[in-house]
């Protein structure tokens, strides 16, 4: 009787465990390492897809390496987004597969125009991956950028999500978002969304071709340049260099970065390295009129010093300390006005006095963007620590001061 009902059983196993009904072979799909999305003939949306070609990345003994690009690109046509993914079927003799997407990229003048209906079928469709980067064709098209073949990464779309990666958690001027990341702001009053940019330069047509990834150095380059700043899910402006990394301190996003300080009438005396820094927003509503206190903390060593300063003396390191602070300090002040010249609250000052005061709140949240974020009342607090000078604590200058 135990025989036949673990016989049973076991059969009864083996079913469950026959889950090839769905397969799907390897040769019948196309893996998109990226989607770009502009616009066509007449504001119809083109969509491009950039396609990769598995056999010619890793190579091998008969081709010792390459044998052609790394990627594929098509590109279709629609009235709407499902449509023109749809359509790509002409030109693709493989069914799309989203699954690895790494890379969405809008073109400017799309993202100008509004990204409901792009972030729609994004989140809508079960094949396409929420955790996608999004990413800003800045004064370009998806289709230029997507198409320009890399050195160093063979896949572009690896290339364009490592670049913001990098750029983000070492230097702190740019974003890395994505897709499932945006939707909450970009459907919000209380904070507005941003999104970093990416911009090719150079000879965008040589940049298709096999000379941009033989070339020591590229013909048409892609780098990360600036954030956008949406409104709604309309982009508006572009936040650039030291605005761009005042909006990441108040985000909390800066990593590690370096600022360049000034002492006396030295210009970028000091090349202070950021290893640890905390950002934190608090708010309160007084008598009807809402205030934000913006407090950071930041921490860093001195890795560049262009003066005479002894900074083994501890009272040296302390005016350091509080240039850094002013520099600091200068860079959130600057990126606050910029973003209430602009009247998108990209800091989520909103949110915070919906939390401490929401019948406040619900009173200004329609007209919180246009009418009460750029009059804001913002208090910025800074403390920098300089914890370390590195290997030296005098200068070279110092050193040598007085030596022929």
């Amino acid at each position: 009787m135990t025989k036949r009902l673990n016989l049973f059983a076991f059969i009864c196993i083996t079913i469950l465990l026959a889950g090839c009904w769905n397969h799907r072979e390897l040769t019948d799909i196309g893996i998109i390492a990226a989607v770009g999305i502009d616009y066509g003939q007449d504001k119809r949306y083109n969509m491009t897809f950039q396609f990769v070609n598995p056999k010619n990345i890793a190579g091998n003994q008969q081709t010792s390496g390459l044998s052609g690009p790394a990627i594929t690109i098509y590109e279709s046509e629609g009235d709407n987004l499902l449509e023109a993914a749809r359509a790509a079927s002409q030109h693709v003799s493989r069914q799309l597969y989203f699954a690895h997407t790494n890379v969405l990229m809008i073109g400017e003048e799309v993202a100008r125009d509004g990204l409901t209906d792009i972030l729609d079928i994004s989140i809508r469709n079960p094949d396409f991956r929420p955790t996608a980067t999004i990413v800003i064709a800045k004064d370009s098209t998806a289709e230029q950028i997507l198409k320009t073949l890399t050195p160093l990464d063979q896949i572009p779309a690896n290339k364009i999500d490592k670049t913001l990666q990098f750029s983000e958690s070492r230097w702190g001027e740019d974003i890395h978002l994505t897709v499932g990341e945006l939707v909450p702001t970009i459907y919000s009053k209380s904070k507005q969304a941003v999104v970093s940019g990416f911009v090719l330069k150079g000879d965008k047509e040589k940049g298709k071709q096999d000379a941009n990834i033989q070339s020591s150095r590229p013909l048409a380059p892609l780098n990360a340049d600036g954030i956008g700043i949406f409104k709604g899910d309309k982009l508006i402006t572009w936040a650039e260099g030291k605005t761009a990394r005042g909006i990441n301190w108040i985000l909390n996003n800066i990593q590690s970065t370096v600022m360049a300080v000034d002492w006396k009438d030295k210009k970028d005396a000091f090349g202070i390295t950021i290893n640890l820094s905390k950002s934190k927003v608090s708010a309160n509503v007084k008598n009807n009129k809402p205030h934000i206190t913006v407090h950071i903390d930041a921490e860093g060593g001195i890795t560049e010093a262009d003066t005479f300063l002894d900074l083994s003396k501890a009272e040296e390191l302390i005016k350091v300390q509080n240039a850094l602070r002013k520099e600091i300090k200068r860079e959130i002040e600057n990126s606050i006005q910029f973003a209430q010249k602009h009247k998108a609250d990209v800091f989520g000052f909103g949110e915070k006095i919906s939390h401490v005061d929401e019948d406040y709140w619900k009173k200004v949240e329609d007209v919180w963007n246009e009418e009460i974020f750029p009059n804001l009342e913002v208090k910025v607090e800074v403390n920098a620590f300089i914890r370390r000078t590195y290997l030296i604590s005098k200068p070279f200058l110092y050193e040598h001061k007085g030596n022929d």
